[in-house]
């Protein structure tokens, strides 16, 4: 089995590319619209660290390897728009 780390790789740069698109333009994206939702600025940066977040909570009720996965995957994403020009 592949660690997990392996898996939250593929899941960030070929699996969500190919349903969600580019993880920067994602992110973006659910920015804009949180943006409007919660009547102030926020960032792609707050959006994937909300999405941890999220995956964490879900933990603190019950270990699933996939929120792993995806936390691994956010950070990545993270990353990613952290490194992104803008």
């Amino acid at each position: 089995m592949p660690n997990i780390l392996h898996d939250a790789n593929d899941r960030v740069s070929i699996t969500a590319c190919t349903e969600y698109g580019d993880p920067t333009v994602n992110l973006h994206r659910i920015a804009v619209g949180w943006t409007e939702i919660l009547g102030r600025k926020v960032t792609a940066e707050e959006v994937a660290l909300c999405m941890i977040w999220l995956k964490v909570s879900r933990l603190a009720h019950a270990y699933k390897r996939d929120s792993v996965v995806d936390i691994a995957g956010y950070a990545r994403c993270l990353e990613i728009v952290a490194e992104t020009p803008r």
